[in-house]
Order: C-alpha cells, then sequence, then structure tokens
C-alpha cells in the first residue's frame, strides 16, 4: 500500500504537470493576443519545467492502477523526467540573452543547443549511467527515487546550464534591475526573483526533500512560473478612474462648506489690463447644448468678460440668429481664442466637432476644459487645458482666464 510520503510524492508531481501544461499554454494563448515572443517562449519553458515530473507522475499513476511500481529496467523514469529538463533551460537562456545581449544570441545559442543535443543523446542511450535509481524496500509501497548523477557527461551538461542561466536570468536580470527605472526595473527584478526560485527550488527537489518538506519546494518551484510571467507580460497603464458628475444637490453643499462664493461682479474688475497685449481679445465658446447648465455656460461667459484684456466671449446661444454652421463661419476667424468644453455629448456633437475641427485646420489656438481626459478629442490631447472642478467655479474661471492670456501672448501651444 502506498505510504503517506509516495503520495505526497506522486500527487504533488502531478500538480506540477498539470499547471505546468495549463499555465505554459495560457502564456502561449496570451502571446498571440499580445504579441509577445518572449511570452511564447516563456510558455514552452513552463510547459517543459512542468513535464520534468513526468516520470514520477508515471510512477504515481501505475501504482494506483497495479499496487506495484512502473518496470524501470532500462531506465524509463529518468528519460521520462529527464528529456524535458535541457530544453526548458534552453528556452531559460534564449529569454536571457534575448534581453540582455540580443546583438550576440546568435553566437551563444547554437553552442547551447549542440551541448543540449548531446545531453539528450546520453539521457536516452544510457538512461542508467546517467541517473541513480533507488526502487522502495517493498513495490508499491513508495516512489522509485530518480538522483541525478552530476559526475556523469548528462549530469556536467546540466550543471552548465544551470550555471548559465544562473549567470544570464539570475544575477544578469538582477544587475539589469539596479541600471534601470520604474516599470522596466520591476519587470527585471521580478524575473530575476522568478529565475532565482526555479533554479533553488529546482535543485532542492532533485535532492529528494522527503515528507511534508516537499509540497512547499515544489509550490515555490511553481511560483516562481508566476514571477516569470509577472516580469514578461506586457504592461498596461492603469486607467484614470471615471469621474462622476457631483449632483445639484452636492454641489451646492460643498459651496456653502466652503463658503459663499464672490459675486459675479467683482471677478477681474481690480485686474489691469497686460501691457504686452495689443488689442483686448475675443473668445469663442464651443459647447453641446445639453451641457449648458453642467458647465454653467451663462455664468462662465459672464465671468469671463469681467476681465478687462477680453473684449467679449461668443457662444451661439446669445449670438446666433439662425443658422449655427452660418454663426461659424461668421465668427470662428476673427476670434482669438475657441474655449471648448469637453463631454460625451459634445463627442457626438456634429457642430460642435465642426467648430474645433475648423479653428484646428485655421490655426485657432484651442483650450479643453473637461472633467474627464477621455472626452477631450485624441487630437487635442496634447494640448494644455483646464480640468473642470464642479465645486469650485471661482478656480474654473482663474484658470482659463491665466491659459486665455498665456495662449493669447503665444507662450504655450
Amino acid at each position: 500500500m502506498l505510504s503517506y510520503v509516495g503520495w505526497i510524492t506522486g500527487g504533488t508531481a502531478i500538480v506540477v504537470v498539470i499547471f505546468g501544461c495549463i499555465f505554459g499554454l495560457f502564456l502561449i494563448s496570451k502571446s498571440k493576443k499580445s504579441k509577445t515572443k518572449l511570452l511564447f517562449y516563456a510558455g514552452l519553458m513552463i510547459i517543459f519545467g512542468g513535464l520534468c515530473y513526468l516520470g514520477s507522475s508515471y510512477d504515481f499513476l501505475i501504482i494506483l492502477l497495479s499496487g506495484s511500481n512502473m518496470d524501470n529496467t532500462y531506465g524509463l523514469l529518468g528519460i521520462l523526467g529527464g528529456m524535458w529538463i535541457i530544453p526548458g533551460l534552453l528556452i531559460a537562456i534564449y529569454i536571457g540573452v534575448e534581453l540582455l545581449t540580443p546583438d550576440k544570441k546568435r553566437y551563444i545559442i547554437p553552442i547551447y543547443l549542440i551541448l543540449g543535443i548531446v545531453y539528450e543523446l546520453f539521457i536516452f542511450l544510457d538512461p542508467l549511467g546517467s541517473h541513480t535509481f533507488i526502487p522502495p524496500t517493498k513495490s508499491g509501497e513508495d516512489l522509485i527515487e530518480d538522483i541525478f548523477k552530476i559526475g556523469a557527461p548528462a549530469g556536467i551538461l546540466s550543471v552548465i546550464f544551470l550555471l548559465s542561466m544562473l549567470t544570464f536570468n539570475g544575477f544578469g536580470f538582477l544587475l539589469r534591475s539596479f541600471q534601470s527605472k520604474g516599470v522596466v526595473r520591476k519587470k527585471y527584478l521580478l524575473l530575476s526573483i522568478g529565475f532565482f526560485l526555479y533554479l533553488t527550488f529546482g535543485i532542492l527537489d532533485g535532492y529528494a526533500i522527503p515528507g511534508i518538506a516537499l509540497i512547499f519546494v515544489r509550490l515555490g518551484y511553481l511560483i516562481a512560473f508566476l514571477f516569470m510571467y509577472s516580469g514578461l507580460k506586457p504592461h498596461k497603464p492603469a486607467k484614470p478612474k471615471k469621474k462622476k458628475i457631483p449632483t445639484k444637490r452636492e454641489i451646492e453643499l460643498a459651496s456653502y462648506m466652503l463658503g459663499k462664493p464672490i459675486p459675479t461682479e467683482i471677478i477681474g474688475k481690480n485686474i489691469p489690463i497686460s501691457n504686452e497685449i495689443q488689442h483686448r481679445i475675443l473668445i469663442f465658446v464651443s459647447y453641446a447644448t445639453k451641457d449648458v447648465n453642467l458647465f454653467k455656460i451663462h455664468e462662465i461667459v459672464k465671468m469671463l468678460t469681467n476681465f478687462q484684456e477680453i473684449k467679449d466671449v461668443l457662444y451661439w446661444e446669445e449670438d446666433m440668429d439662425d443658422n449655427i454652421f452660418e454663426y461659424m463661419n461668421e465668427n470662428l476667424n476673427k476670434c482669438d481664442i475657441i474655449v471648448l468644453f469637453c463631454s460625451k455629448n459634445a463627442l457626438n456633437s456634429v457642430p460642435v466637432k465642426k467648430e474645433w475641427t475648423a479653428a484646428e485646420a485655421i490655426g485657432k489656438p484651442i483650450i479643453p476644459v473637461f472633467f474627464d481626459i477621455d472626452h477631450i478629442p485624441t487630437l487635442l490631447k496634447s494640448r494644455l487645458g483646464i480640468e473642470y472642478d464642479f465645486y469650485d467655479i471661482q478656480k474654473n474661471i482663474h484658470g482659463l482666464h491665466d491659459l486665455i492670456l498665456k495662449k493669447f501672448l503665444g507662450s504655450i501651444e
């Protein structure tokens, strides 16, 4: 009857094989969607890393089915597990060389490829000379122990691969993380940790750690895969949170808590006109009709006209006689600055789109006013604008006034 140690050894071996294959295929699938070549190679490496436990898994299944160990007369146990070691390490070295010295991979990789072929020949032709197999005292009571012979040709070649991986993928990535900053630094550090864990727990497992400790060893081996994936997966910048439009009640409550607003009439009265301004500024306001209350268009226009530098603020509800497109044609060209109130409604408004695209075509300065950056037209996202504050109209007005002066004087685009 299989001992509890046998259950732990065989059960964890099967878990590693299944997890490695599923997670590796997941990485390969992700690589195709994101078009990330190294993620594809990492998927293959992880599949091979999981299949290194195929020999122990097969022995475990045979015991469950027949009550006895597998027939290992010709070293099949060593072949089933050992044949995957070098392919996995070779891909790992390729990833390291690709990230650290891509211009030298055409010289480095063929050398390891030849060594890998030699290794596979020894594994298949002389498995008994490459492994030491220790069968249990009673067949079926435990799994056959498989210990790699370090002094055998296959063992020496595996040590060369392990040390190379330690150099490229462990210390190489760690050094590169110290030389980098931000996201790149984090990626190299994750890769370095992943490969250090992969080597450490892989070697510990090779020394036949007994009992419960083996669970933690193989768990650490699987965690290494997760670190590698985190280091290689494409970085996605966090999306800015969507801002909620406050209710009228929330705005009134905030206004009360912050104090009474300065009356419209006194804003701008005591601000002297700049000596650099040759003539007073004419402003064209573009907005969606549905947003007239949201952005307090009437209040903002009135406040802006109180500044001495500003001659007038044109907006179609007050200045248009009949046709909005005729109004646009007559007034856009003579205005100095275009203030564009950006919202979801504005994005879907044909007149608003015609206004800002026409202004862009004739080279008029445009100031986006927004509460969600996603509402700014793509062509205007690089323009300096004003983030609208629903709770502080004075802040909006003074920020808009300062930016109008800077745009008019040509100090910024």
